[in-house]
Order: structure tokens, then sequence, then C-alpha cells
């Protein structure tokens, strides 16, 4: 059967740290799939993206939490959900089934399952597919699938890190109960997947790069110091404390670099009293929140691209991490820890160098053995963007995606 339609479910609309959602989304409409959107919270604030305007993407966006509006007084509640009884002739039968306190107790009488299928009437015809990111988002569908809406031929969830490491196996225990596919980004992802009792089928299928990665670059280096670069989540999985350490090391045997932080998160003040501490301001700058656009203009001066990730106490660890894949795109060495799936995504003393994590020594002896060697750093730059052209193209695994997952 050749699939048409498909509904993404994600946490939030559009967000920066997620451009592999909007990447794999664009990919499946230049194969020509009818795509919908549903999300649980709005990015209101967020400058879209060229794609995101291109694909005219917020056209085809729905926020299912935040815009159904349930009042909180019962007698208006119970008016409005009248209205949505009576201007909705289709809905009409599984709405009296959905109140019946018998089956669905209080929140059957709550009225919220009445609201959700206004909100959504125009879902009632099934779509090929469901896709939901993140394992989370998969319990929703599993929820509204069974008050009758978006009904699919084939579910699918994608796992991709915190979801695997935040929750127990009884959390997923129903969602593991359905005959649900689920993809995973890494062979560490899918040890994860399957410890937390996942018996169906896992493919494994990596988030890809856009074609803004694959076309021809241009290096705009003009910094004659070197710049190591890091773009993550400013959160303990990252290690980015390590970097810093490692930093204060290299500066201490005399070498001049920039070390370039993109990102935010709750460790951001944290990370710049260390930076004050050891005394590095004038060598490392935290430079917050950046686009796609912007991050990419970054990559192009960076000599070094560096993810110290790290296992946390609670066992959090990075799943993939396709910074390192884009690094990589732009000709760039990289330098990742053992911790989770990052040394899946790139070849260790081929395209960069794998580290024991939570070791600023070892991140050290590795940056100066880059810094010193020029024509290294251009050996690994070139071996890494022919490792990703082949193994991280977005339309190739697009196309994996449909012929191995949705179509199979």
């Amino acid at each position: 059967m050749i699939t048409k339609s498909v509904a993404f479910f994600v946490d939030s609309f559009p967000k920066y740290s997620e451009p592999f959602i909007v990447n794999q989304i664009v990919g499946l409409i230049d194969l020509g799939f009818e795509v919908k959107i549903f999300s649980r919270k709005h990015n209101r604030n967020i400058i879209p993206t060229e794609d995101i305007l291109k694909y005219e993407l917020l056209d085809k966006h729905k926020c299912y939490i935040e815009d159904i509006h349930i009042p909180d007084n019962k007698l208006e509640r119970i008016k409005q959900a009248f209205c949505i009884y009576r201007n909705n002739p289709k809905i009409r039968k599984p709405i009296i089934e959905l109140i019946n306190p018998l089956k669905h107790g209080r929140r059957g009488l709550s009225l919220r399952h009445v609201f959700q299928l206004g909100y959504f009437s125009d879902c009632m015809d099934p779509f090929d597919v469901i896709h939901a990111h993140y394992g989370p988002n998969g319990k929703e569908v599993l929820k509204l699938q069974k008050i009758g809406l978006f009904n699919a031929r084939k579910t699918v969830v994608t796992f991709h890190g915190y979801d695997l490491h935040d929750y127990e196996s009884k959390f997923y225990e129903d969602l593991f109960k359905s005959n649900y596919t689920y993809t995973v980004n890494s062979q560490y992802s899918k040890t994860k997947l399957e410890q937390l009792g996942a018996t169906s089928k896992i493919t494994i299928i990596p988030m890809g790069l856009s074609d803004v990665y694959l076309k021809d670059i241009e290096i705009s280096k003009t910094e004659k110091k070197i710049t190591i670069l890091t773009v993550a989540r400013l959160v303990p999985v990252k290690g980015i404390e390590y970097g810093i350490r490692a930093i204060k090391i290299i500066i201490g045997q005399g070498y001049e670099v920039n070390y370039w932080i993109i990102g935010e998160g709750e460790l951001k003040n944290e990370l710049q009293k260390l930076i004050n501490k050891e005394d590095l301001d004038h060598h490392i700058l935290l430079l917050g929140a950046k686009t796609e656009e912007e991050v990419y203009e970054t990559y192009k001066s960076t000599d070094i691209f560096m993810l110290p990730g790290i296992s946390t106490n609670g066992g959090v660890q990075e799943a993939q991490g396709l910074v390192i894949q884009e690094a990589q795109a732009m000709e760039i060495p990289v330098l990742v820890t053992d911790a989770g799936g990052m040394k899946e995504g790139m070849i260790d003393n081929e395209t960069g160098y794998v580290v024991p994590q939570k070791n600023p020594e070892a991140i050290a002896n590795k940056l100066v053995r880059l810094i010193e060697d020029e024509s290294l750093r251009e050996r690994f730059g070139k071996k890494g963007r022919d490792f990703v052209k082949e193994n991280y193209d977005n339309r190739r695994l697009i196309k994996r995606l449909v012929s191995e997952v949705y179509e199979s």
C-alpha cells in the first residue's frame, strides 16, 4: 500500500533544538506526502526557519493541548459541549459513548473527551500513518485513538534520548501492548528501548542532515586563534563542564584558543560561574540559543567540534547528537566521549576522536593533537564529510523510513 498522508505528533513546534523533525517532514513533502503536524505546545516567539516558511509548515500545524479551551464553570462547559454535539453530527455517536461514566469514570463526566473530539472533528478520517516523535507523545496518540481519533493503517513512535531515560518500563506498559512500530536513532537507543520492554519491531534510522549541509560548503575562517565549538543544550548530559576544564588545561599549556558554546539551558549560570572562576572569560563564550542558519554560519569559522557528553547520575546519555554529523558535514574534526551513542555517528581516529567521559585530561590531549596538526584536521574533516554524506543524507534516510517502516 502506498502511503499518502502522515500526521506528526511532537512536543512543541517549531523548535530550534529539533531541526531533524523539520528535516523529516520536508523530506516527506518533497516525496509527495500530505503532512499535518500536531504539538502539545506552541513556540510562538521562535523565528521560523527558511524551510518552515518555504513549506508553509505553520499552516499545517495544530496545538492539541494549549488550543483546547475547557471552561472552568461547569454550566458553561455543559453548554459548549452540547454545542459541539449539535454542530458535529459525525461525532455524536462517539460523544455519547465517551460521556458514559461507567466506561470512562470521572474523565467522561469532565467532558474533556467531548472538547477533544470537537477540536479534532476534521481528523476523524484515518491517516495512512501516525508518526509520534518521543515516547510520551506515542502515549498521547494511544489515548486519542482509544476515543476514535487519528485512526491509521500504521502508527510509528520514534524514541530519541530523554524518553529512554526519564521513564520506567511501567510508564510505557500500555504503549508496548499496542501494535505500534518503533524507530530509534542508534544501536544504543535500540538496546535501551528493548530494556524498557518493547517487543515490536525496532528499526534504527538516525536523524538525517538537510540539504544545506550536503551542498558545496564555503569556509570563512578569519580568526587566527583555533576555534573550538560546542552546540548543545546546557544540561548535565552534555558534559560541558568537562569541556571547559579541558580548555583550562590547554590554556595553561600556552595554547591560544577560542571556545564557543551555543545553547541555552538550566546550567547556564553555573557554567558562567565556572568560566569566571577559572579566569577563562577571554577564551570561552556562552553564545546562547541560535537559529539553524546562525549555527550553520558559525560552523564555517570552526576548527574543532567538541561534545563531551557524560552518563549522568540518573544514567541519562546522549543517544545520537545530530550536531556531531553537522560538524563533520562542514569538514570539521569532531571530539566526543564514549557515553551513549555518540561514537556511532563518527569514526574514531578517522573523522575525529573518542575519549573517556568525564576526563578533561584526555579531552585536552586530543585537542592539543588537533591544534598542532593542521593537516590532520583537514584529513579528518574531509573523511568526516564523506562519512556523513554516505550515512546521514536526509533524502536517503527518508526513503528508508518510507520503505522499511511506513510501507513494510
